[in-house]
């Protein structure tokens, strides 16, 4: 059965990976069919929505990716002949009782020729040491072996043909997990847990005996941590200061156009200008605008040292292999920005509590506000980052791996780059111009996705290759990939111009998507079920039966349709000359309600407004009736001009003619 072959690896979010990454499974042509994949949020999937229909051509290439609905844990695929798989994605806070693990191992292709990954599936009991064996058998892979994910599930027999796979998220077995840090603001504190400086003016000694300035303060909690540690090494805290950015870029603009500048005052300004050269003050003291400081440099200061503007303080009161430490800025004011970054692209897995704001994966940054210190999310073009990474590079120079971490970080990062080279050779191959970037952060399905990507890729006509790049490429893909397969797959049924982007996606299928990226949006009824949208993403897949579903704006609504009687009553109703005629025959014949509703109809039609396709049989039945009796009167015309015209009786006037011809005629003999 295909449900016991098949594999599913889930990352704890949305994304979902199939694949048959058994030997036996992909020599076996019948083993991969025709899967409808619905994702649901209750058990029953009694609001289940399609997410994918995956034709069995696109099983070759070993594995399909797939973006769940949010907030839907419950995952049916349904095959011919009734035959189901049921998937539950379980969090892994609860944990699965049983079962087994599941291992997948992706290695370098056995040739230089070759693009496609080798997928190597195995299974261990729970009950298994999962470290050893999955040691043992990366030691066995050698360094062919550059991903490689284990996932707990459990499978159960629900009836004859349907099975039910429980799923905790996938983890990373190889390259080995990297440090996961956890970043929580803390409240503004008003008391110092260190000695504040001596006030260098009188006026501000009511200051210091209220406690100070409130500190801006970062709580980093590690999953694991070590002194040593190359994550501490590769990450680094920065803050921004706004104020001295934005008159950094005055003084460029001042520059630019030979206008007179101003110098702020410095630090040491100020103590030259107070006599107290020893004298040390609680702000930046070094003239940049952002200050970067490497985590490792941080927190092997001895008694907290605080650098320039940053100070971190490990609490001493967490058991365990993690760590708690308290990063303190007390450079940073209202505005400021303060965060972690990591300039290395896969050294920072950062995460946000309570809620993440998310952006780019090796950066989170806070503004410092009224309120105290609020996430906001960081993307790729926001210029702090780019200036960010380039001084956390810097920071981290003087905290340079060791030889031995050296020596087993670059051989990880070449067999990744020349995987994304034998990827790349086949986007090339296949004459399509976009290419993947060695260097970005992977998740832990990249690698699969990157390989079907490129399956699709290869799989395309030249117009869909051109059509695909036009609609975002891989970013489109990764946001929607049943989309981007879908309209990749047929670029001569595109009707509108739109991109693949999945606006509400919380409330909308692939097949409602689908018809909204053809300018069909309203042919399938919003609240349409699982037979319903299956049905008719099948109907909207067929070029000229979507084109006149789209001239006489049929809605698909009903759970099954007989494809042949649908594609009569759109080619009879597409026809809008033939509905006004049927018009006037129900007017002439006293038939005023089938007049009427044919009236209603042309006038949603015009209006852009859908009808149902019940109602559309009913009205194509009347324009049929109609069609027949103006083709019988058109019939009848026609025969009546082929037959030759009787002779018309002379009357008075001939008879005179014909008196008068005769009498000459007798006249002319005598």
């Amino acid at each position: 059965m295909w449900q016991e072959r098949v594999d599913a690896f889930w990352d704890g979010k949305r994304g979902l990976a199939l694949g048959f990454f058994d030997e036996e499974t992909v020599a076996a042509e019948g083993a991969r069919p025709e899967i409808a994949v619905f994702a649901s949020a209750t058990e029953a999937m009694d609001d289940a929505q399609l997410v994918d229909l995956v034709a069995p051509e696109r099983w070759r290439c070993g594995c399909q990716l797939f973006e769940l609905p949010r907030g839907r844990r419950y995952v049916a695929l349904h095959a011919a002949g009734g035959a189901e798989l049921r998937l539950e994605l379980c969090d892994d806070k609860l944990g699965l009782v049983g079962g087994e693990w599941r291992l997948l191992f992706i290695e370098l292709p056995d040739t230089g020729l070759q693009a496609a990954p080798a997928f190597n599936a195995s299974s261990l009991s729970a009950r298994g040491d999962l470290a050893r064996y999955a040691q043992e058998r990366i030691v066995r892979s050698g360094p062919k072996l550059v991903w490689a994910l284990g996932q707990k599930r459990s499978l159960e027999h629900a009836a004859a043909t349907i099975i039910v796979q429980r799923l905790e998220p996938a983890q990373r077995l190889f390259p080995a997990q990297q440090s996961h840090l956890a970043v929580e603001a803390r409240e503004l504190r008003e008391e110092r847990e260190e000695a504040p400086p001596r006030a260098p003016f009188a006026i501000m000694e009511h200051w210091l005996r209220e406690g100070g300035a409130p500190c801006a303060t970062l709580r980093l909690r590690f999953a694991t941590f070590s002194q040593g540690d190359a994550f501490l090494k590769r990450a680094s805290a920065f803050l921004a200061l706004q104020q001295r950015r934005a008159f950094r870029d005055w003084a460029r603009e001042q520059r630019r156009h030979g206008e007179p500048i101003a110098d702020p005052l410095t630090c040491d300004d100020i103590r030259v200008a107070l006599a107290r050269p020893q004298e040390r003050l609680d702000v930046v003291e070094r003239s940049g605008a952002v200050v970067v400081h490497n985590l490792a440099k941080l927190l092997g200061a001895r008694n907290a040292a605080p650098a320039d503007g940053v100070s971190a303080r490990r609490l001493m009161d967490e058991a365990g292999p993690g760590a708690v430490v308290d990063l303190a800025f007390q450079g940073a004011a209202l505005g400021d920005d303060v965060g972690l970054v990591s300039a290395c692209p896969d050294g920072g897995d950062f995460e946000v509590l309570p809620v993440d704001p998310g952006g780019v994966r090796h950066a989170r940054v806070f503004r410092l506000g009224f309120d105290g210190l609020s996430a906001r999310a960081m993307h790729e073009d926001d210029p702090l980052l780019e200036e960010v990474l380039r001084l956390a590079a810097e920071a981290e120079r003087g905290a340079e791996l060791g030889a031995s971490e050296a020596k087993r970080a670059a051989p990880l990062q070449e067999r990744r780059e020349r995987l994304v080279a034998s990827l790349n050779r086949a986007l090339a191959a296949a004459g399509y111009g976009e290419r993947f970037d060695p260097t970005r952060k992977w998740s832990e399905l990249d690698p699969l996705r990157f390989w079907s990507f490129c399956a699709l890729v290869s799989g395309c006509p030249a117009a869909g290759r051109a059509d695909l790049a036009a609609r975002g490429g891989f970013e489109a893909f990764g946001a929607d990939p049943a989309l981007t397969h879908a309209l990749a797959g047929q670029p001569d049924l595109r009707l509108a111009e739109a991109a693949p982007r999945r606006a509400g996606e919380e409330a909308r299928s692939l097949v409602h998507r689908y018809a909204a990226a053809l300018g069909l949006a309203g042919v399938v009824a919003p609240r349409a079920d699982a037979a319903t949208q299956l049905e008719a993403y099948r109907l909207l897949r067929q070029t000229p039966l979507a084109r006149e579903l789209a001239t006489a704006r049929l809605a698909l609504d009903e759970p099954s349709f007989d494809a042949t009687a649908l594609a009569e009553t759109a080619a009879t109703l597409s026809n809008e000359a033939m509905v006004e005629r049927a018009v006037i025959y129900c007017d002439d014949w006293g038939f005023p309600q089938k007049g009427e509703a044919l009236r209603d109809y042309l006038e949603r039609r015009r209006d852009g407004e859908w009808t149902s396709a019940a109602e559309g049989a009913g009205l194509a039945l009347i324009v049929a009736e109609a069609d027949a009796y103006w083709r019988e009167v058109n019939a009848a015309r026609a025969r009546t001009a082929e037959e030759p015209a009787p002779e018309k009786p002379g009357g008075l006037l001939a008879a005179v003619r014909g008196f008068f011809v005769r009498g000459a005629s007798k006249a002319a003999q005598s």
